[in-house]
Parts: C-alpha cells; sequence; structure tokens
C-alpha cells in the first residue's frame, strides 16, 4: 500500500502519469470506497463507480468492481468489462458457451501429466 501512496505523490509532483499501455490491464476496485453512504442530499445513491473505464482514443483492458443491490436487498459485486471489438466477440463466444455447459475450442480430455 505504501507502494501506491508514494507511486500516486510522484504523479501529483511531476503533473503527469506515465503509464504502458502497451498489454495493459487496468482492474478497478471500487467495492470499499463506500460511495453507497454518501449523502448530497439528494436522496438514496443509486449508483456509484466509475462514468466509464477508459475515456481515450485507444481503448485497452480494463475491469470495473462495484457493489449492487438488487430488489429484494441481496448485495452483489457488478464487474464490468472494457474490451476491444475483437476480443469481446471472442469472450462473449467463450462466456455464452460457458453459461450453457461447454467451452469453446478444441478441448482435449488427455490428462496432463505431472513432470514431477
Amino acid at each position: 500500500m505504501e507502494y501506491v501512496r508514494s507511486y500516486t505523490d510522484l504523479v501529483v509532483i511531476k503533473d503527469k502519469l506515465d503509464v504502458n499501455r502497451v498489454r495493459c490491464y487496468l482492474p478497478t476496485d471500487v467495492t470499499r470506497v463506500g460511495f453507497e453512504e454518501v449523502d448530497f442530499g439528494w436522496g438514496e445513491a443509486v449508483y456509484g463507480g466509475p462514468a466509464n473505464l477508459w475515456n481515450g482514443p485507444d481503448p485497452k483492458l480494463a475491469a470495473s468492481y462495484t457493489l449492487f443491490s438488487n430488489g429484494k436487498g441481496k448485495n452483489g459485486i457488478v464487474v464490468s468489462i472494457l474490451l476491444p471489438n475483437v476480443t469481446h466477440e471472442i469472450f462473449m463466444k467463450e462466456l455464452e458457451g460457458t453459461l450453457k455447459g461447454h467451452a469453446i475450442g478444441d478441448l482435449s480430455t488427455t490428462p496432463i501429466k505431472s513432470s514431477m
């Protein structure tokens, strides 16, 4: 945690964020920030989290973990994922196959032997 604070201080001092965005994955977990407890006097919060995952001309891989509560009061976590278009199509096919009980692609049933 100290490294994160130190790096954040450096970014503020240097007034720039030097991030190598090639093959970069940016997970953001805001489940413990406490957005649901913020009161601006406008009423109960409906959503508290990032407005978008990547605001730029060259979107990369990103994910945001945000709390939610359904109509029955049950709490959970919403995972918003930002993927490039080609990757998104592949991910959707894989997810659909997984939800239907079979994976997409050539999966072998041959066990992998240990080298130990």
